[in-house]
C-alpha cells in the first residue's frame, strides 16, 4: 500500500502527516460527504503536537529539566483528547450503535395445496445481536477513530467495527488517526530512550502496525484513509 497522492489532498496535509487510503477513500469521501471531508481537512491543518503533549513540565515541583516523564497514561492521552475535542466542535461525536440481524428461512413443503388448507410454506426465523464498538467521533455516515497511543490490538478492534458497520449501511468510510513510526526518534530525544521504548514501543498503535491489517483486508469492504502524524507537526515551544 503506498502513500496516497490523491489529487484532493492538500499539499500541506501531505506535507505533515502520513496519508494511506483503502478501497478509494478519498474518493469517497471527497465526493459523497464534502462537509465532513472538509471538517477532517480543517482539524488536521490546525492541529499541532505540543512539547506539552509528550513531557510534563517538572520544574515547578524542583526537579531539573522540563522534559523528565511522559504525560497521560490512565485515560485518554493529551493528543486523543485535543483531537477529540477539536472535531466535537464540529459537531462529531462519540457514537454507539446496537444493532441486530434477522434472518428469516421461508420452506416451501411439498405436495399440492388445497383449496381452503393451511399455507404450503412455512417460516423459521431467527434474530440475535450484532455488537459493535463505540466510535471516537461520528458525523454523517463518516466513523473517526484517533489511536494514538493504545495497544496495537485497538487496530483490530477498529477495522473490525469498520466492516460491520459498513455492511450493516450504517458508515460509509472509515477514517484513523494514528502515529508515524519515525516519531520515535523524537520520543527518545525528550525522555529517556528506556521510557521511551516502554511507553511507546512496538506494542502501541503506531503506521506499521496498522498497514499489514489493511492490506490484509481487515477492514473488508469498508474504504479506510489513514493519517499518521509526522514529525513536521512538532510544535517544541508549546
Amino acid at each position: 500500500m503506498e502513500r496516497s497522492s490523491h489529487p484532493a489532498l492538500p499539499d500541506e496535509i501531505k506535507r505533515l502527516y502520513e496519508v494511506h487510503e483503502w478501497r478509494n477513500a478519498i474518493t469517497v469521501l471527497s465526493g459523497s460527504y464534502p462537509q465532513e471531508w472538509r471538517d477532517i481537512l480543517a482539524v488536521l491543518s490546525e492541529f499541532r503536537l505540543a512539547k506539552s503533549h509528550l513531557v510534563k513540565d517538572t520544574a515547578s515541583s524542583g526537579s531539573p529539566g522540563d522534559a523528565t516523564a511522559a504525560a497521560g497514561g490512565g485515560n485518554k492521552s493529551k493528543v486523543a483528547k485535543l483531537l477529540d475535542e477539536k472535531f466535537t466542535n464540529r459537531g462529531w461525536a462519540e457514537t454507539s450503535f446496537d444493532t441486530n440481524v434477522t434472518v428469516t428461512a421461508r420452506r416451501r413443503l411439498k405436495g399440492k395445496k388445497k383449496r381452503n388448507s393451511p399455507s404450503t410454506e412455512a417460516f423459521d426465523s431467527l434474530a440475535y445481536d450484532a455488537p459493535t464498538h463505540n466510535v471516537d467521533c461520528y458525523k454523517n455516515h463518516v466513523a473517526l477513530e484517533v489511536e494514538w497511543n493504545n495497544k496495537n490490538p485497538f487496530f483490530d478492534r477498529d477495522l473490525n467495527n469498520f466492516r460491520l458497520l459498513f455492511e450493516l449501511r450504517a458508515i460509509g468510510v472509515g477514517v484513523v488517526i494514528t502515529r508515524c513510526d519515525d516519531l520515535q526518534q523524537l520520543f527518545e530525544s525528550l525522555i529517556p530512550k528506556k521510557d521511551a521504548k516502554q511507553r511507546y514501543g512496538s506494542t502501541t498503535t503506531h503506521m506499521s502496525k496498522l498497514l499489514p491489517l489493511l492490506r490484509g483486508g481487515g477492514g473488508g469492504g469498508c474504504p479506510v484513509l489513514v493519517f499518521g502524524i509526522r514529525p513536521a507537526l512538532y510544535d517544541q515551544n508549546s
